[in-house]
């Protein structure tokens, strides 16, 4: 995790190349290690989820997640709206208020990934 909890209305873009990973992606408006917007890879499956007083699936799409490749996840947060691509084609647009500012934070579950070209850009 990094920046602060004023952060609002901004974009956070890193390249994600997993290997052997179970599950991770980045993460926008992080105010904790429980409370944070996420787009996340998994094995079979990509998946905007919020944490905030338990996990919440947002949206899920099927993903075939190939190990030591690298993807561009694009996670943007503006207003109660968040968006989300990955190698530069939406896949979600969805709503929601829970939280409305925070840093980001870089996931990475049962496995290890490698992240590169992280940016943050005000919206």
């Amino acid at each position: 995790m990094t920046g602060t909890q004023d952060w609002d209305d901004y974009a956070l873009t890193a390249t994600v190349a997993p290997h052997r990973l179970g599950e991770g992606g980045i993460a926008v408006r992080v105010c904790g290690m429980r409370r944070f917007y996420a787009l996340l890879m998994t094995r079979d499956a990509i998946q905007l989820v919020k944490c905030y007083d338990g996990d919440a699936l947002l949206a899920e799409q099927a993903f075939a997640m190939e190990d030591d490749r690298g993807y561009e996840l694009v996670l943007q947060a503006k207003g109660d709206r968040l968006t989300a691509s990955v190698d530069g084609a939406q896949i979600f647009d969805v709503r929601d208020d829970a939280l409305g500012s925070g840093a980001i934070g870089l996931v990475s579950t049962d496995g290890r990934s490698a992240f590169e070209g992280v940016r943050v850009r005000p919206l």
